[in-house]
């Protein structure tokens, strides 16, 4: 069953870390991109919040910027909990 109050796993008291999308500030967990010992990427890296947090208009293409670094958005997934998880790629 989905918690019933999200945000407050990732807000600024809580769970999380704040990032950008556009002008809005967004709360949210980020996994960095994995790396093999031959340095090959094996997993992008993902932004994972509150469906309900998401910019209304926010689409694959745009950018969120997360500890300073700009990233482009490359699929939305949410994932039927009321989670949405954003796979980035550098931009």
């Amino acid at each position: 069953m989905p918690h019933d109050d999200l945000g407050s796993y990732v807000s600024a008291d809580g769970f999380g870390e704040p990032a950008t999308i556009g002008a809005a500030t967004v709360y949210g967990i980020f996994d960095a991109a994995s790396f093999d010992s031959n340095g090959i990427m094996g997993e992008a890296p993902f932004w994972s919040m509150p469906e309900a947090s998401l910019p209304v208009g926010t689409d694959v293409g745009d950018e969120i910027t997360i500890r300073s670094r700009a990233y482009g958005i490359a699929e939305i997934r949410p994932d039927g909990t009321g989670w949405v998880i954003l796979k980035l790629e550098n931009s």
